[in-house]
């Protein structure tokens, strides 16, 4: 027979590659140009700034001069001072002056050359300006408030620091001047880096998709050939699987006789689990038996000879050795009595399924300290006893294992009967485990075969912290069926 090679997993297409990777430069290329953009908005910042700064600087030399010309002429010219317009009086202009040399320290607030040639400007000027007071002072005083010789040398003085404080301004656009052109270049240069990161970006745009064009001509010329492999493959399957076909055909008998045995391998183990099952009651019931009717007897006899010998003792310390003696021989009583009950509780034959089952929960309470509920609801149900032997040993495990191994401080245990099945559910607030992880122990498998040997569905439901259900199903004609009516299964 011809043996057919599996088609190849496909490969992840190369076209969607391409585009991925147009995808990934373009948005490289545009962090790039977004960059660029930023540092060339910022750089046109900085040169729209130097600008404004030369343009202050340039303001205050000529409203410095103005104030100089018109301090000038009020002083020697009085008349002609009084006759000027009140927006160039000296005082307004020396006032504008200040201002306008505020503004400026501001704008170069940033640049610790700058903030040093302002301060001795602002030095210049403050001396400019006290000597012009003084000067204006002494003329007030002057009868014809005019200035003698000697304070027009006086004034010629003071405007060589005016010229002083000039020299210091044009230092200052000196400094701004060679600010700008840096900052010019600057703006410039990332003008040019932006133009070229858009350049890139197309170029790459166009490359990427002349390479997906390529790609995708390629792609189609593969998948052609792939149909005409898939075509001669499909023949060659179509062939081998009739040849398969008759192999099927000539083994299914083969299987159907082996299912057959298996079936009846497994009624024939589950007889003989049954069967051992039940061997392994008897024994318990015969143990039970012997300890309490032979052992027990023995002991308690035991236990009045050793109080009536305590009676009869000459000295206290030796009937207090005695009733210690007798005290043990109680609790060995007290515990075989015990054993005999777990192995096989009379109540079970006695008085049924659920006196059995409230017994048990009232005795783990006693001993553990956990809160059972038992909740027996079988209204006209009369269950076989193999079933109820069971169904006591299912939540007799139950119960230990959420004590034991859970933990479990709530149990709640219900059996009660619909119109076709009688239901057990047991549920506990214990530690839970995981199933997925096989964490299930010899008691659960116990379980689950008790419940499959008469017919039953088994479920359990366990998470980690959140405790443990085990819940059990039976036909009620499982239930019900009597031994001689062949019992279940």
């Amino acid at each position: 027979m011809k043996t057919i090679r599996p088609p190849a997993p496909p490969a992840p297409s190369l076209l969607a590659l391409a585009f991925a990777a147009a995808a990934l430069a373009g948005l490289l290329v545009l962090a790039i140009a977004g960059w660029t953009a930023r540092h060339a908005g910022e750089r046109q910042q900085l040169v729209a700034h130097t600008m404004e700064v030369r343009r202050a600087i340039a303001l205050l030399e000529g409203r410095l001069a103005r104030a100089d010309a018109a301090a000038l002429q009020w002083l020697v010219w009085p008349e002609a001072g009084e006759a000027a317009e009140p927006h160039a009086s000296p005082a307004l202009l020396e006032a504008e002056v200040r201002e306008q040399l505020d503004g400026i320290a501001r704008l170069t607030a940033d640049n610790p050359l700058q903030q040093g040639r302002i301060a001795l400007l602002r030095d210049q000027v403050d001396g400019w300006l006290a000597g012009l007071d003084a000067l204006r002072a002494e003329a007030e005083v002057a009868a014809d408030r005019r200035l003698p010789a000697s304070d027009i040398r006086l004034l010629a003085g003071r405007q060589r620091v005016a010229g002083a404080a000039i020299a210091t301004l044009r230092e200052l656009d000196a400094e701004e001047a060679r600010l700008l052109v840096v900052r010019a270049a600057a703006w410039d240069e990332s003008a040019v880096v932006l133009r070229g990161a858009f350049v890139a970006a197309t170029l790459v745009t166009v490359l990427v998709l002349a390479l997906a064009l390529r790609l995708r001509r390629r792609e189609r010329e593969r998948r052609r050939a792939e149909h005409a492999r898939a075509l001669s493959e499909a023949d060659a399957l179509s062939r081998s699987n009739l040849e398969l076909s008759e192999a099927v055909f000539a083994r299914s008998d083969s299987l159907h006789r082996s299912r057959e045995a298996l079936v009846e391998a497994n009624a024939r183990l589950r007889r003989l689990s049954r069967e051992l099952l039940q061997v392994q009651e008897n024994e318990r019931a015969a143990l039970a038996r012997e300890l309490h009717d032979d052992l027990g007897q023995q002991l308690g006899a035991l236990r009045i000879g050793i109080e009536l010998l305590a009676l009869d003792a000459p000295g206290e310390a030796e009937r207090a050795r005695l009733r210690e003696t007798a005290a043990v021989a109680a609790g060995c009583i007290s515990l075989i009595r015990e054993r005999a009950m777990a192995l096989r509780p009379p109540l079970l034959d006695e008085l049924g399924l659920a006196a059995a089952l409230r017994w048990h929960a009232e005795r783990q309470t006693l001993l553990t300290g956990a809160a059972i509920d038992t909740e027996v609801e079988l209204p006209g149900l009369e269950p076989n006893d193999e079933w109820a032997l069971h169904v006591y040993r299912i939540a007799q495990e139950a119960i230990g294992n959420a004590l034991r191994h859970g933990g479990a401080g709530h149990i709640r245990l219900r059996l009660d009967a619909g119109a076709d099945a009688v239901r057990l559910d047991i549920t506990d607030d214990g530690r839970g485990f995981d199933i997925g992880t096989g964490a299930a122990g010899m008691g659960l498998r116990n379980m689950r075969e008790r419940v499959e040997l008469l017919d039953g569905n088994w479920h359990v439901v366990s998470t980690p912290g959140r405790g443990t259900r085990v819940e059990a199903r039976w036909p009620r004609a499982v239930v019900t069926a009597r031994p001689d009516a062949g019992g279940a299964g």
